[in-house]
């Protein structure tokens, strides 16, 4: 499909995948602050090994995340599916 744009998409940082432990790590933006970690292993549950951990960027005085992840991968090639997803729509729940 088209990848989607506007409030709820996820946006993989090809440039923070290659900052992890040997390109095992993906960074997510434009998340709504209600995306779950569970969604987010959903998502990329047919990369490989899958997500192994999530980690929000959370607001300090509430608690939110703020919109960004980080996805760690238990390889660079589980990393590197993730990243072929390019954009997508988190937010038809």
């Amino acid at each position: 499909g088209v990848p989607h744009k506007g409030e709820g998409d996820a946006r993989a940082d090809r440039d923070a995948a290659m900052k992890g432990p040997c390109g095992k790590r993906v960074r997510l933006s434009q998340m709504t602050w209600w995306t779950t970690d569970a969604q987010i292993e959903e998502l990329f549950s047919d990369c490989g090994s899958g997500a192994v951990k999530v980690t929000f960027d959370e607001e300090r005085a509430n608690g939110k995340s703020r919109g960004i992840a980080v996805v760690d991968f238990a390889d660079s090639e589980a990393a590197a599916k993730a990243l072929a997803k390019g954009e997508v729509d988190l937010a038809g729940q």
